[in-house]
């Protein structure tokens, strides 16, 4: 019987009682609880972030919003001038509109594109493709164009089109020294020449300043934004003179074409300093379109590429054997007939003597008697010369890409090997090398180190650079016996196709055969002249080296007469100071009923008149005052005292004065005309018509090349640019 009890003796719990619902009140409060207990864990994560984007990342943040409404804008600098010795720029920074677009934003991008096509002339698609595959927010379309040409893109309205002045390195004297020079990049950094070599003193440092995005997205500047203006570059001035540069490079080109030489080079220090005045080589470039050139244009090949120096060496090797003591200018000397054998090594001379001095030697360039002193030095002496000239050693020239050349050690030497060197073998030069060693002849025996950058600004300042003594390699009284013994290689010896009317020049040729498969090769030579002038105050020491010619080889045939056309038009244009009595007493004669026709060309009437007037010949009265461009009687033809000189006189700048073209007297039926090249039109047409000639022009600009009739009439074709 149940009676409310189990078995234990307790109540029996009502099975009914488990199956009643909780009451109201308790179930809420447990939705509460756990509503509660989210809220409190949402409000921690949010006080956490906002404690984390209002302190812990609160820089980060506002670097992040700022990004979104501000941009840094870079500041470029102007990259430093380069000035020549005399002032003159050469290269310097100009503005110029670039071209870009915001792909997202760009309205009318096929509008754009014809529009630089019609500027640049590439094809359309060249601009549309860039735009549709760029990925991001800005893409460059062009850089650094001409402003007359974008009118039409200056005018557009296009919230994607962004137009940008950059700034952009120009060449005032295009291809004019350009491999010295150099260029930069789009970016305007140094990329050759002394762009690269002083590229730390020229570039400068960027600043900037903060812009702000207004609501359509367009850059504005504001009043309180940072401003960090750029630091300009330095200027350079450098130790060329842009006239005289011009005067070398217009020879050096008509000499390679007369000579159909591969290349060339020319090298003009001044002796005393070692500051460079010129330097130039062919093919040549414009570096303001430096895309357009090759390597072969952009090397200098007057620090860059090596030569045997052939028998430009043997003034080296004269003054070696003066200074030891061992031959005086007078000594006779042993000719072997021209031909010496030694062992199985024969030595030649291209003309034999029979008997000679040391000084006919020289005159006459004599390989055998060269070959056959030399072994007078030892071999640690003899080495001990050629590097203390400056063979086989850096000269420390401020320019890139110099290679010291080739000289034998003392333990590399074989019976042979001072014998070939003393007349121009088995070692390899620069043409800088070879100029700095006839520059220490000329300046008394001093090897004075080259350089081509003369002063630095700084605060405003120009801070000039010292000239730099290396050493003293023989002495005075030995280079003033070497320089009498190569005026008179120019007076009667092999390098009479360089001397000059009224001054004396100083200088030796060279001919190298050239190797070829590891053979000497005929047909292949460098063909060289290398002196200083004028012989009694050198000014100028110089090299001319030319690359395998064609019609003709031996340097005096066709780097001679590049050296004297130079020196001519040098003292011409007032660049070289010369001895005007002189000039008198050499165009002076025994006979006193004749008298010798000086060089008139450059001078002006009253500076012809004046050396005119002692040799007993005249200028017709009546000429207008001006430069004299032309002389119808040819330097060294002899004339009857009293004899009335008929030239040409026009009235020129000195800049148009330094391009006229100076004749020699010798090969081309062209020698006696100016040379126009580089005058305008105008001016160019009037030299032609002071000279009897009539006139015809083809294109615009100035002339760049100039063909003259053969006889003393006809017409002269200027070709302009």
């Amino acid at each position: 019987m149940n009676d409310g009890l189990d078995d234990s003796g307790l109540p029996n719990p009502d099975p009914m009682e488990e199956m009643r619902p909780v009451p109201a009140p308790v179930k809420g409060r447990l939705k509460l609880r756990v509503v509660f207990v989210v809220f409190s864990l949402m409000l921690c994560a949010l006080v956490y972030r906002l404690f984390d984007l209002q302190i812990l990342s609160a820089d980060e943040h506002r670097a992040a919003g700022r990004r979104q409404y501000e941009q840094k804008v870079r500041l470029a600098p102007d990259r430093g001038r380069m000035l020549d010795r005399n002032g003159n720029s050469i290269a310097l920074t100009i503005s110029r509109m670039s071209i870009a677009v915001d792909p997202n934003m760009v309205e009318y991008p096929d509008s754009i594109a014809r529009q630089l096509s019609a500027i640049t002339g590439k094809p359309d698609s060249v601009y549309t493709q860039k735009i549709q595959r760029s990925t991001g927010s800005f893409v460059w379309l062009e850089r650094a164009l001409d402003e007359v040409h974008l009118s039409p893109l200056a005018d557009m309205k296009d919230e994607g089109l962004i137009r940008t002045w950059e700034k952009r390195r120009t060449y005032a004297h295009q291809h004019r020294a350009a491999q010295v020079v150099g260029f930069t990049d789009i970016d305007n950094r140094g990329v050759s020449g002394l762009e690269l070599e002083a590229d730390t003193l020229l570039k400068g440092a960027p600043g900037y300043t903060i812009l702000q995005r207004d609501g359509r997205g367009k850059l504005r500047p504001t009043s309180d934004a940072p401003l960090i203006q750029p630091r300009n570059g330095r200027d350079i001035q450098l130790t060329l003179d842009m006239s005289m540069q011009g005067i070398v490079e217009s020879e050096l080109l008509a000499g390679i074409g007369a000579s159909g030489a591969l290349s060339g080079t020319v090298v003009a220090l001044q002796p005393n300093t070692g500051e460079i005045l010129a330097i130039a080589s062919y093919p040549g470039f414009d570096p303001n379109n430096f895309t357009e050139a090759t390597n072969e244009q952009m090397r200098n090949r007057a620090i860059n590429d090596m030569y045997e120096p052939g028998s430009t060496f043997k003034t080296i090797m004269a003054a070696m054997l003066l200074e030891e003591g061992l031959l005086t200018p007078s000594d006779t000397v042993e000719t072997y007939g021209g031909k010496y054998e030694y062992g199985d090594v024969t030595i030649e001379d291209d003309h034999p003597i029979d008997s000679a001095t040391f000084r006919d030697a020289l005159v006459q360039s004599s390989n055998v008697v060269f070959a056959t002193q030399s072994q007078q030095f030892s071999d640690m002496k003899f080495y001990k010369y050629v590097r203390d000239f400056g063979f086989g050693i850096y000269s420390g020239v401020d320019l890139p890409g110099e290679v010291r050349g080739i000289v034998k050690k003392p333990r590399q030497y074989d019976k042979t090997t001072k014998m070939y060197m003393a007349h121009g073998y088995q070692l390899a030069v620069t043409a800088l090398q070879l100029t700095s060693a006839y520059a220490a002849i000329a300046n008394g025996g001093l090897v004075m180190k080259p350089y081509i950058i003369k002063a630095v600004s700084d605060d405003g300042d120009m801070r000039e650079v010292s000239p730099q003594q290396i050493r003293r390699v023989v002495s005075k009284s030995t280079c003033d016996s070497v320089t009498s013994m190569l005026v008179q290689v120019v007076k009667d010896g092999t390098g009479t196709m360089a001397a000059v009317q009224g001054m004396h020049i100083a200088g030796k040729t060279g001919t190298a055969q050239q190797l070829v498969d590891g053979k000497y090769a005929r047909g292949y030579y460098t063909s060289s002249f290398a002196g200083f002038f004028p012989a009694e105050n050198p000014q100028i020491a110089m090299v001319v080296m030319l690359d395998r010619p064609k019609r003709g080889f031996y340097g005096g045939a066709v780097s001679a007469p590049i050296f004297g056309k130079i020196a001519r038009r040098l003292a011409a244009s007032g660049s070289v100071t010369i001895d005007r009595k002189t000039q008198r007493e050499e165009s002076q004669n025994s006979n006193g009923d004749s008298a010798t026709m000086p060089l008139i060309i450059g001078m002006t009437v009253a500076e012809a008149r004046e050396n005119l007037g002692p040799i007993g010949l005249r200028l017709p009265l009546g000429l207008p005052e001006g430069y004299i461009v032309s002389q119808k009687i040819a330097p060294g033809t002899r004339l009857a005292k009293g004899t009335h000189v008929t030239s040409s006189v026009v009235s020129l700048s000195q800049e148009q004065r330094d391009s006229v073209l100076i004749s020699d007297g010798h090969t081309t039926s062209f020698d006696r005309h100016p040379d126009v090249r580089g005058m305008s039109s105008r001016y160019a047409m009037r030299i032609v018509h002071e000279l009897g000639y009539a006139s015809r022009v083809v294109g615009s600009g100035f002339v760049r090349r100039a063909e003259w009739p053969r006889g003393t009439t006809g017409t002269v074709t200027l070709y302009l640019r």
